[in-house]
C-alpha cells in the first residue's frame, strides 16, 4: 500500500521529562520563584541578549541559577536570578545564538 502525498502525518512533541518532585519542593521552587520576581519587579535580571526582552512577567520569566543545579546550586533566592526566555534561552544556555523561533 503507497503512502499519497496528500496524507499528514502528526508528529507530537516529545514531553520534557522532569524528575517526579514532591508537593513540598514543588510549594518551596514556587516560593522562591515568586520571591526572586518581586525582587526584580519583573524585570529581566540577566541582560545578556541584544534583543533582551527587559520586561518577563510571571508567566513568560525563567529563574535562572546563577550556580546550577548540577554543580550544587540549590533553590534559593540568593542562587537565583529572574530573566527573560531570550536572554535566559537564547544567551545562557546557547552559547549566544539567538533562540531558535517557534
Amino acid at each position: 500500500m503507497a503512502i499519497s502525498e496528500t496524507t499528514t502525518h502528526f508528529f507530537f512533541p516529545q514531553l520534557i521529562r522532569r524528575k517526579n518532585l514532591s508537593a513540598a519542593d514543588r510549594k518551596h521552587i514556587t516560593q522562591v520563584r515568586l520571591v526572586v520576581y518581586q525582587r526584580s519587579n519583573g524585570l529581566c535580571e540577566l541582560r545578556l541578549s541584544p534583543k533582551c526582552w527587559l520586561r518577563a512577567s510571571w508567566d513568560w520569566g525563567h529563574l535562572c541559577h546563577i550556580l546550577h543545579r548540577s554543580r550544587s546550586g540549590g533553590w534559593s533566592a540568593e542562587n537565583c536570578r529572574w530573566g527573560c526566555p531570550e536572554c535566559h534561552i537564547g544567551w545562557e544556555h546557547n552559547g549566544g545564538k539567538p533562540c531558535p523561533p517557534k
